[in-house]
This record gives C-alpha cells, sequence and structure tokens, in this order.
C-alpha cells in the first residue's frame, strides 16, 4: 500500500491506545507532591540527557550514506531532534534547581530517583536499538508510534492535571517541538516507508513500541506513587553569594 495508506492504519490502530494513555495520565499525574514530583522529573531527566549520546549514534547509522543528498531530509529532522532533546533534558534539570530538589545539574547523575525503573529502562534501550534497523523502521517505531500518535496526549494531560507551574512549564515548553518530531514521523513514513517489507517491519515496530511503553508507564506510575523515599539533603549557602568578590582584592 502506499506510505500514506500505511500511516492511516498506524493512526487507527493507535486511537485507543492515545485516549488509554491521556485517560492514565491524567488520571496519575494529579495532585503530585513535591516528592512525586521530583521522581516525575528525575526519570523524565533520565531519558533525555543521559541516554542522548547513544541516540545520536546509534540512529545516525540508520540512515543510508548518499553523496547525492537524497535522505538530507531525514538528516536535518534528525539533527534538529536530537538538539531538541537535548534541551528538553535541560529543562527538567533546571526544574529541579528551581524547585530546590537539587543544587546543581550534576546531583542528578547519581540521584536514586534519576535511575530509571525497570520498564523506563528497558523502553529507552529499544529505542536506541531501532537504530539497527532501516531508518523507515527508527521513525515508524519512535516519532510516528511514540512522538506522533501517543505521546502528545501524554504532555496535554500532563499540562492539564499538574497544578505546579514550575513543573507544568517544562512540559509546555515542549508542546511545538514534540509536535514536530511527530511530525517527521508523518513525513517519513508517508514518504519512505513504501515497500511491503518496509511496512511489516514498521508495524511490528510501531506495535513493540506500544507494548514496552505501557509496561514503561506502568513502572513509572508505581514508582512515582510507590516508591522508597529519599531523604533530601539540606540547601547549602554559597559563600560567594552571601559575600560578593571584590576585584580589588
Amino acid at each position: 500500500m502506499r506510505g500514506k495508506d500505511f500511516f492511516r492504519e498506524m493512526e487507527a490502530l493507535a486511537k485507543p491506545i492515545a485516549q488509554a494513555t491521556y485517560e492514565s495520565t491524567c488520571e496519575n499525574y494529579s495532585n503530585l507532591n513535591d516528592d512525586q514530583q521530583f521522581r516525575l522529573l528525575g526519570q523524565f531527566w533520565f531519558i533525555e540527557a543521559p541516554v542522548i549520546a547513544n541516540f545520536s549514534r546509534s540512529w545516525w547509522n540508520a540512515i543510508p550514506r548518499d553523496p547525492s543528498g537524497k535522505y538530507r531530509d531525514v538528516e536535518m529532522f534528525l539533527a534538529r531532534q536530537l538538539y531538541d532533546e537535548s534541551r528538553h533534558g535541560k529543562l527538567y534539570a533546571d526544574a529541579c534547581i528551581r524547585k530546590g530538589f537539587v543544587q546543581s545539574e550534576q546531583e542528578l547523575w547519581t540521584h536514586p530517583y534519576c535511575r530509571p525503573v525497570p520498564g523506563w529502562l528497558n523502553f529507552e534501550m529499544w529505542l536506541e536499538h531501532l537504530g539497527n534497523f532501516n531508518f523507515t523502521t527508527l521513525y515508524a517505531g519512535e516519532q510516528m508510534a511514540s512522538e506522533c500518535l501517543t505521546f502528545p496526549q501524554l504532555l496535554k494531560a500532563a499540562i492539564k492535571v499538574i497544578e505546579d507551574p514550575i513543573v507544568r512549564w517544562v512540559f509546555e515548553a515542549q508542546w511545538d517541538e514534540e509536535s514536530f518530531h511527530g511530525m517527521t514521523g508523518r513525513y517519513v513514513v508517508t514518504k519512505y516507508c513504501q515497500s511491503q517489507l518496509q511496512q511489516d517491519e514498521a508495524a511490528w515496530a510501531a506495535q513493540t513500541t506500544w507494548r514496552l511503553l505501557s509496561t514503561a508507564a506502568d513502572d513509572l506510575v508505581k514508582f512515582i506513587k510507590e516508591g522508597e523515599v529519599t531523604p533530601r539533603p539540606e540547601i547549602k549557602s554559597d559563600l560567594a553569594s552571601l559575600k560578593p568578590r571584590l576585584l580589588n582584592g
């Protein structure tokens, strides 16, 4: 079938999954206390920040090298997304600092709340693994199945139910960029995923993404709501901020 028809078929399959994502997010992310918000930010920081280098290595390898520039559009889409995802990691880190959870982003690298729960880590490894396939499979599994067809519903619900302005703003600030990533998934799959073999593999990737993302979401909610609490250290005042340094000594 044509790439456009294939996308519409995947879109129809995703509708009930997207609706379930929205409803469960509204239910689970409302009325979070500060500790639970820290857990949420920490887990999302992990998937955006520490793993971005792995994404860039494996995902770039999925795009065929063509000196004529045949796949320049895909390369530009991916370059933009990698920049955006790195920025999103910074948004989560800045929110943790503004909330007083940590004093610097460096602390997040070793904090227990930023160590991924099993389902979340498994989903991240799946995204990296997609770089071993044709780029149409990569875009079907990540940018189409996740960022185009399901993840927008998580963002929409989080923006609706999270009352804390600092935490809510992190999700609001991603809306346009994540929507762009979803549009690139639709574009690439529609344009380049034309053969039956490509579409079969792309459908497998999309359905695997939905399955693993569901497990990841369940593990994430359980950790946010029921995980062991880690005592937060006192915020220490920096002497440099208390007594400005004079240039004349």
